[in-house]
Formats: structure tokens, C-alpha cells, sequence
């Protein structure tokens, strides 16, 4: 799988999640066990995503990456008043959108780690 394959399988796998969590925020009557678990997963994907790109881009999704783990700690331990989790679902819109401008596959191909020498 080249760098820029698998970079794209794993921005898709975020997205996925990503969309799951914030549906699931949306809805009337949000499960807390699928969305821990759509966060946990989609904090996992944007974490492979960082170690994917060569270290000055992925510098630049630093303040991103600490934004979503501190979110995801907030869905993770509670409280789930239904204001907390409003402002929980806007504020991964907003980070959604940045995403999508910033790390998108066609924005990063060229920042990509490459591929790892096989061993001898």
C-alpha cells in the first residue's frame, strides 16, 4: 500500500466515525455508548493520520489533535447534559470543516512520510 493509499483509507475511516459522532450528538436522544465509541475511533483515525505526515505538517494539526483529545475526554467521562453535548457537537463541526480544508488527501500527498524500508 503506498503512503498516499493508505493515508486515504485512514481519512476516510475518520470521516466515517466522525459523521457517526456527530450524528449521534444530533439526535434526540443521543446513546453515550456509541458515541464514546465513535469518538474513541475517530480521535484513533486522526491520530494515524498525524503520524502519517512528515513532522512540520503535522505540526500544523497539533492545536487540532489537542483540541479532539479533549473533546473526546469530555464524551468520555460525562457530564451528558443535553447544552454540554450541543456545544461538544459544535465544536466538532467546526473542527470538521477545518479538517476537510486542512488534511484532506489531495492537501496533504506531498507531505506524506514515505514509505518505510523493508528490512534485509
Amino acid at each position: 500500500m503506498t503512503p498516499l493509499e493508505r493515508y486515504r483509507k485512514h481519512y476516510l475511516m475518520f470521516q466515517y466515525w466522525d459523521e457517526q459522532l456527530r450524528n449521534e450528538l444530533a439526535s434526540s436522544s443521543p446513546n453515550p455508548k456509541r458515541f464514546r465509541q465513535a469518538s474513541s475511533q475517530s480521535l484513533e483515525e486522526l491520530q494515524l493520520l498525524h503520524q502519517l505526515l512528515q513532522p512540520a505538517r503535522a505540526a500544523t494539526i497539533e492545536p487540532m489533535l489537542a483540541q479532539r483529545e479533549q473533546l473526546n475526554e469530555q464524551l468520555q467521562t460525562g457530564p451528558y447534559h443535553p447544552a454540554n453535548l450541543s456545544s461538544v457537537r459544535m465544536a466538532m463541526e467546526s473542527q470538521a470543516r477545518q479538517i476537510d480544508r486542512e488534511m484532506g488527501w489531495q492537501d496533504v500527498q506531498d507531505a506524506l512520510k514515505p514509505p518505510a524500508a523493508a528490512a534485509p
